[in-house]
């Protein structure tokens, strides 16, 4: 209605292009919808009426943030410039054009206008007067720049003033200073609490649980790489069981089912021959070799034994010229090779 009344106000339609930018930024409409188009309508009406510096600024914004004309914008911020030599915040948009641009030596340059600027407001003394963003986006420059170190310090610089101002996380710094850990210096540690906090602050963005991924599978590699090989000695599980599972020859003969002792041997134990009795020694045939101070052994033999078999000093060669079988076999560690 103001606009209807006195249409030649540059200050009307610069109002108006910034109520309908904030309504688009709150309905997260794209570009190209009707509130963006009017936006820019007004903006260059309002520049039409009065090129100020004010306008030059707006429009620059619009063209450099929204549209992603940067020649354009460019050309607005160094009209802007003209009138806000010392603005600390217009030096960072326009430090920001460049980089995005990709001239990155002028954009370090313009960057140190801007702490320039923010030590004449004394606003770099302490860290809690310090403001987060010029350290923020000069530090993604830094990373562009491959200079990581200067880099880091100034991701650390932005943590140092978060932690004065507790109630405001910003994830995207968590972010970029996780990546800038895992990716240049293989700091996976810090870099995986850093992207948990990313992801706690804003748990919808998808590409911080891509970077979360990336540094456990490189966490579980490097745990793989790190396994102490297997020796082409070291009898495997498998082939244990697969060993102690076979028939002897006997019972393959006389058809009988063998009763078959369960190997828990502990591959760290050291393995020791095993002397003694007859009974003792045939032990080594089912794949021990400890030495264990007591033994006992549950065998099945036939009902009737042929003359001359001592029930009381049987041995394992007599039980398998029988076809007997062996059953439960109780041990207990120890120095002794006695059996029973």
């Amino acid at each position: 209605k103001a606009i209807a009344i006195n249409p030649d106000s540059a200050l009307y339609h610069g109002y108006y292009a910034e109520f309908m930018l904030k309504r688009a930024k709150r309905k997260k409409s794209r570009i190209g919808c009707y509130e963006y188009k009017e936006a820019r309508a007004h903006l260059k009406k309002a520049l039409e009426l009065k090129p100020c510096a004010r306008f030059h600024l707006q429009y620059g914004k619009f063209l450099d943030e929204i549209q992603g004309e940067f020649i354009e914008a460019k050309k607005h911020y160094q009209i802007a410039l003209e009138r806000y030599v010392h603005d600390a915040s217009v030096r960072l948009n326009y430090a920001r054009l460049l980089h995005k641009m990709g001239n990155l030596t002028e954009s370090n340059q313009e960057f140190d206008n801007v702490f320039f600027s923010l030590a004449m407001k004394h606003r770099n003394n302490e860290i809690k007067n310090q403001w987060i963003w010029p350290h923020y986006h000069y530090a993604n420059l830094l990373v562009d720049m491959e200079c990581y170190e200067l880099a880091k310090e100034q991701f650390e610089m932005c943590l140092a003033i978060m932690d004065h101002h507790s109630d405001r996380l910003f994830s995207d710094i968590y972010y970029q200073y996780s990546k800038l850990l895992f990716n240049s210096f293989n700091d996976n540690n810090k870099a995986y609490y850093y992207i948990n906090a990313a992801i706690k602050c804003a748990p919808h963005k998808r590409y911080y649980k891509k970077l979360l991924y990336a540094i456990q599978d490189e966490f579980y590699t490097k745990m793989k790489h790190e396994e102490p090989e297997q020796t082409d000695t070291k009898v495997q599980p498998e082939e244990v069981e697969s060993e102690s599972k076979q028939e002897s020859p006997i019972a393959q003969k006389k058809n009988m089912q063998v009763c078959y002792i369960d190997d828990e041997i502990d591959a760290n134990d050291k393995v020791a021959g095993v002397d003694g009795d007859d009974g003792l020694d045939a032990l080594g045939g089912f794949g021990f070799g400890f030495n264990y101070e007591a033994a006992e052994v549950e065998v099945e033999l036939p009902d009737e034994l042929p003359d001359g078999v001592n029930i009381d000093n049987i041995s394992m060669s007599d039980i398998n010229d029988l076809g007997g079988s062996v059953g439960k076999l109780s041990l207990s560690a120890g120095n002794a090779n006695t059996g029973s």
